[in-house]
């Protein structure tokens, strides 16, 4: 399969004029990096994110604006002309506003309740968009794992529900023999809210006052959505494994729009003991944030860090730290080739043996 992510980068003869932007995106307050922030090209509707420093390269039209949100801040859009070598972008945090209406005890689980509601209302709507994901692992201090995938896969509100590989490389350190070969399933697989409880838990679910305490934080406006920050914390009680941590609603819309959270100590329920190593103390941080596309909020980008200690029976214990990011940058039309629904049993590597490698493939991407 030959990789048509090229062909984006080299569209029609408007782009006459096309140029690269170098940036950086800090907050205007502490001016600090903030990363995970989407930037798309106004005209082309082509875009990537911010790296865990706020950096980020685009190609874009000299005619083009930048636009720029992240569910913290305020969205802002930035013409691309005669800009310098490192454009430097600081983003307003989201102000706080106070509620119209008083907050009532169980206020916040109707919130939730209303958003469950609403998503499973447009669950059949789906969506074609391209996709990129990074995958960092490291021992200690030294990086042993790295995987990057372009995607071509087909969304609806709750999750991805099938994709295809359309280029990809895989680079292992010799001699590594604890590997996160399938790390992508937990992005790929990862949902919004669910029906039913098959495994882990998510607050957005029909049970969600048997699993949480839940509590509203905060009203907040980011320029485009008024939004609910709702805390989500384990019941007293529930041993079963779940994510706790915050959930950001729009409050007038009841739309989904992010959900950051966190699962400790939760190496029983990954099952990532063997007979040669032992995981312990693992953690497990999830940030998903959706968007906005034909009045419907999809999964727009997805991280996961996974922390822990390996202990390797008749060795020593080593420090190991994994994280991936998958995020949308551009939306397609019906793809010709067949998808394969996400399945735990179809690995990365293996697929990504059968595409066919370009040796130019990341210089001829700015996305990476």
């Amino acid at each position: 399969m030959k990789l048509s992510l090229i062909v984006l980068l080299v569209l029609p003869n408007i782009l006459y004029g096309q140029q690269y932007v170098n940036g950086r995106v800090l907050d205007e307050i502490t001016s600090e990096p903030i990363p995970s922030v989407h930037i798309t090209d106004s005209i082309f509707n082509i875009g990537t994110i911010t790296n865990e420093e706020g950096f980020f390269t685009i190609k874009v039209s000299k005619a083009s604006e930048l636009i720029l949100t992240h569910i913290n801040y305020t969205s802002a859009k930035i013409r691309v002309d005669h800009q310098p070598e490192l454009l430097i972008i600081k983003l307003k945090p989201s102000t706080r506003i106070l509620p119209e209406v008083t907050i009532s005890g169980n206020m916040a689980e109707k919130i939730v309740m209303q958003a469950l509601s609403k998503a499973k209302q447009n669950s059949k709507n789906e969506i074609f968009a391209r996709a990129f994901f990074r995958q960092l692992t490291k021992h200690d201090s030294l990086y042993t794992e790295l995987k990057e995938v372009f995607y071509l896969a087909r969304l609806s509100n709750r999750r991805i529900e099938a994709n295809m590989i359309e280029q990809g490389r895989y680079a292992v350190k010799d001699g590594t023999f604890f590997r996160y070969q399938n790390f992508s399933y937990l992005l790929n697989a990862m949902p919004a809210y669910i029906n039913e409880i098959r495994g882990l838990v998510i607050p957005i679910s029909p049970f969600v006052s048997d699993y949480y305490d839940l509590e509203i934080i905060q009203f907040h406006n980011n320029g485009e959505d008024e939004l609910v920050e709702i805390n989500c914390r384990r019941k007293e009680g529930v041993t079963k494994p779940i994510i706790t941590g915050s959930l950001f609603i729009n409050s007038k819309t009841y739309d989904i729009l992010a959900l950051k959270g966190n699962m400790e100590n939760c190496e029983d329920f990954w099952q990532y003991s063997k007979e040669k190593y032992k995981a312990e103390n693992m953690k497990y941080e999830i940030d998903m944030v959706l968007k906005k596309k034909d009045s419907i909020y999809y999964p727009d980008y997805i991280s996961i860090t996974l922390n822990h200690d390996l202990k390797i029976y008749g060795g020593k214990t080593k420090k190991v730290s994994t994280r991936a990011i998958l995020f949308f940058f551009e939306y397609t039309d019906t793809p010709k080739n067949k998808m394969s629904d996400i399945n735990v049993r179809d690995k990365d590597i293996d697929l990504i043996k059968k595409a066919k490698y370009n040796p130019q493939f990341r210089l001829e991407n700015p996305i990476i």
